[in-house]
């Protein structure tokens, strides 16, 4: 039932009723597409790897721009449920074990890169060309998207338009890039 088939309730029930309905399509639309495949999940990997891959993520700064992302995705999240109060979202921040994620990451690293690989990476970020890289590549990363958003939604317009002027029923409901 929508909020705006609720003639009887409160405004306050209305809106936690649209908040819980927001909720559900979020949680819907951030749910994973795949699994993760199992090499990913269980690999051998030694030691050595292990402390190569952790060096490269000190040396990238990776602990901040993994906290960059999440207060980014729970910007997105207060945009879209904004009856949560702020004390509950840094709350929420506060508990997140970010080196978590360095241990789901480590395992990609060590499947893809050999420690030679790791070496030299870690040596170019050294560099003064790769701390340039580290210091600059949020922003061109960040920009990147915004513009392939850009490109995307002008991709997907001209699908829709296409797939309409062929005859084609297309949803009303707004594609997921």
């Amino acid at each position: 039932m929508k909020a705006s088939e609720l003639n009887t309730n409160s405004a306050e029930d209305s809106a936690e009723l649209s908040a819980t309905e927001t909720t559900a399509e979020i949680s819907e639309a951030t749910e994973p597409q795949e699994e993760l495949p199992s090499e990913v999940l269980s690999p051998e990997i030694s030691a050595e790897t292990v402390a190569k891959v952790e060096e490269l993520l000190t040396i990238t700064n990776s602990e901040a721009l993994n906290l960059q992302m999440m207060e980014s995705m729970v910007s997105q999240f207060r945009e879209h449920v904004p009856n949560i109060p702020d004390e509950w979202w840094d709350r929420f921040l506060e508990k997140i074990d970010y080196e978590e994620l360095n241990r789901l990451i480590i395992p990609i690293y060590a499947q893809h890169f050999t420690i030679e690989d790791l070496d030299a990476i870690i040596a170019f970020y050294r560099t003064p060309a790769g701390q340039a890289v580290i210091e600059k590549m949020p922003m061109v990363l960040q920009d990147s998207l915004l513009v392939g958003q850009h490109w995307g939604m002008g991709i997907a317009q001209e699908i829709i338009e296409e797939l309409e002027a062929e005859g084609y029923a297309v949803p009303d409901e707004p594609f997921l890039l």
